[in-house]
């Protein structure tokens, strides 16, 4: 390649213009095939209303002054990095939680929710590192409840630290296609679920894990164990999928249950759902059901919507 210092402007401009296609089709191909780890102002932001913005905004102003205010407290720390999470500002919230990681070396806190924010912005080897850590820190202490940042409609929390780091490892797992390790982490999150609400939503992923990993024999057994109405807060559509399997519906049935779901919801039985259909043998329609949910960018930071991009790559 000739010196780039005695190359003239035309020529110059015609080498960048070309280099520029290039790294443009290389990164394209890159999206395209596999979750790439999302730089700043690479993703689409949440959807909210001008009230939701708002009322977000006022709380995440409130979270940066308690902060300040306590000197950097643990807490304040925590809720900072989560109030920054839910405006979309996930790089900011992994540098807050890094921050308290420093300020406060062993509280596995900070690695299970920088973990989670790293899953959302398809940084699946950082989140496997952290959550696995976070799991090692937590050994052989006492699990405590998390609060909610969204609480559901009782504002009775479902999860807690412990059953939080295992169910989000899980997840960065099975992202990851490593489905034996996927499999691994939600059998210890079954173990540390102890309310309906966790242990169905840990039980649909862990079931999905089973078959993804060809257990399928071990995968029935499971399905055994499952109570078809047992009471829950929030985890409806879980236990919905889990019945799929249960009552072997047939896929035109179950497709309606999709048409009354929407925003977040719509994207974690749609995924479910798609799953369900590939494993009746209606590839065309799981595809249509992953289209679905993976052209809304509403849903771009939830789980459903980010298995739904795995699950096109594999059906192309």
């Amino acid at each position: 390649m000739p010196d780039i210092h005695l190359l003239n402007p035309p020529m110059m401009s015609r080498i960048i213009l070309c280099l520029t296609a290039m790294v443009f089709f290389i990164s394209g191909t890159s999206m395209a095939q596999s979750l790439v780890c999302q730089q700043r102002g690479t993703y689409p932001m949440p959807t909210l209303s001008t009230a939701a913005r708002q009322r977000m905004e006022a709380q995440l102003d409130k979270a940066r002054a308690d902060a300040l205010s306590s000197k950097g407290d643990a807490d304040a720390l925590i809720w900072l990095g989560r109030r920054q999470a839910y405006l979309g500002q996930y790089h900011d919230a992994i540098d807050t939680y890094g921050m308290g990681l420093q300020r406060y070396p062993g509280d596995a806190r900070f690695l299970r929710h920088r973990g989670h924010r790293w899953i959302t912005l398809r940084c699946l080897d950082s989140a496997v590192k952290d959550l696995t850590l976070a799991s090692r820190w937590v050994k052989g202490k006492p699990d405590e409840v998390e609060p909610d940042g969204m609480p559901n409609d009782r504002n009775i929390p479902t999860s807690t630290l412990q059953s939080n780091i295992w169910y989000h490892l899980g997840l960065a797992y099975y992202l990851k296609g490593d489905y034996n390790n996927a499999v691994k982490a939600y059998r210890s999150c079954l173990n540390v679920s102890k309310n309906n609400d966790m242990y169905i939503a840990t039980a649909n992923w862990y079931h999905l894990s089973l078959k993804k990993a060809g257990k399928h024999k071990a995968a029935a057994r499971f399905l055994k164990t499952i109570d078809p109405s047992v009471p829950l807060i929030e985890n409806e559509d879980y236990l919905s999928l889990l019945n799929l399997y249960i009552e072997q519906t047939e896929p035109s049935k179950a497709l309606q249950g999709l048409l009354e779901r929407k925003e977040l919801s719509s994207a974690s039985y749609g995924y479910g759902l798609g799953e369900y259909l590939l494993s009746r043998g209606d590839r065309e329609g799981a595809k249509e059901v992953f289209t679905r949910i993976s052209s809304d960018p509403s849903n771009w930071s939830s789980f459903g919507y980010m298995a739904a991009e795995n699950a096109l790559r594999t059906l192309k």
